[in-house]
């Protein structure tokens, strides 16, 4: 509910305090972004995951994560999920991109 709460602050924010909206993004989302990519760029160096680009991966993986489901709590379409949900979602999502980027079996 946080997250959420202050994603639609931000949103609210972007014509009146761009900056702060920035900052928001360097300092969450980007972040976030940077740290699945060293993930991945980790996994392909061990030879754990079939993958060309990390950086377009760790995006393929984020948009799974945050798909329309994200959009329709921010709008109050649907509840917040709860903790197993949340679990059950990325698994979900992580089977979806290993089945474009397969685990290499060792």
């Amino acid at each position: 509910p946080e997250a959420i709460k202050l994603t639609l602050l931000m949103s609210s924010l972007v014509q009146t305090n761009a900056d702060l909206v920035h900052m928001f993004f360097e300092a969450g989302p980007k972040r976030t972004h940077q740290n699945i990519k060293e993930l991945f760029e980790q996994l392909k160096q061990h030879q754990r995951l079939l993958i060309e680009d990390p950086h377009e991966a760790a995006q393929l993986y984020i948009s799974l994560l945050t798909d329309s489901h994200y959009d329709h709590v921010l709008w109050n379409l649907q509840p917040v999920p709860k903790a197993h949900e949340i679990e059950q979602k990325v698994k979900s999502r992580l089977q979806d991109l290993f089945k474009i980027h397969p685990l290499i079996s060792s």
